[in-house]
């Protein structure tokens, strides 16, 4: 799995990785992949909170590969179905 490089919102309030969101929605996808709600706008809200607790993880994750820790568990587009 891949760690999300650019979270955004859709309508519905879930997160996704920017590229994987704009791909579903290049192919004329108008509802959201996890809820099959129809999206009621297309634009996308950065997820900012989500990117910083990324962002800190992979700078922890760092230290951690340094002393021999564990593997992180990464979001990916294929859970719901975008690639």
């Amino acid at each position: 799995m891949e760690l999300m490089q650019d979270p955004v919102m859709v309508a519905t309030g879930h997160t996704y990785d920017r590229a994987c969101i704009e791909k579903w929605l290049h192919q004329g996808n108008r509802t959201c992949p996890v809820t099959g709600m129809r999206l009621r706008h297309l634009e996308l809200t950065p997820n900012y909170a989500l990117r910083t607790a990324i962002q800190v993880r992979g700078v922890r994750r760092g230290r951690e590969r340094e002393g021999g820790g564990a593997r992180l568990a990464r979001a990916s587009c294929r859970r719901v179905g975008l690639r």
